[in-house]
């Protein structure tokens, strides 16, 4: 629950709430309020969904510097947690791919980044051409 600057109109009702959350305690509930002070009520509610989300999907980001094989992990564990199938954005695999890819010691990194980009984006053009591109880099002509 959020609130910001609305005044007593408002705050003194969502304070009343959230005392009554706090003194309830459900096992099943998650919760968290936070006071936007600085935020009018048009905009505190953008702070109050990320907020939100985050609260609500707080494992979601994949560990910084991650492996081929930890994104695979992460992306497999979040879709057991949520019972959907979730990938990663293939843009994000992709962006990561070309910054190993800076780094002549991470080539073979940055390949089975973009491998994997196909994998989950096989009808991506892109994907195929950002493997292509590391190979080509790698003076690979015709990939294994």
């Amino acid at each position: 629950m959020n609130d910001g600057s609305e005044g007593g109109l408002f705050h003194k009702p969502v304070l009343q709430v959230d005392s009554i959350i706090r003194q309830r305690k459900s096992a099943n509930l998650t919760y968290k309020y936070i006071s936007f002070p600085d935020e009018t009520h048009g905009s505190e509610p953008v702070k109050a969904i990320y907020n939100e989300l985050r609260l609500i999907y707080p494992d979601w980001e994949e560990p910084s510097d991650s492996t081929e094989e930890m994104i695979k992990k992460h992306f497999e564990k979040l879709s057991d947690t949520y019972g959907y199938k979730i990938l990663p954005l293939e843009a994000i695999i992709n962006f990561t791919g070309y910054n190993l890819m800076n780094n002549p010691a991470k080539l073979n990194d940055a390949i089975a980044m973009f491998k994997l980009n196909v994998e989950y984006y096989p009808k991506s053009d892109n994907a195929y051409d950002s493997l292509g591109d590391a190979y080509a880099k790698k003076g690979i002509r015709t990939p294994q």
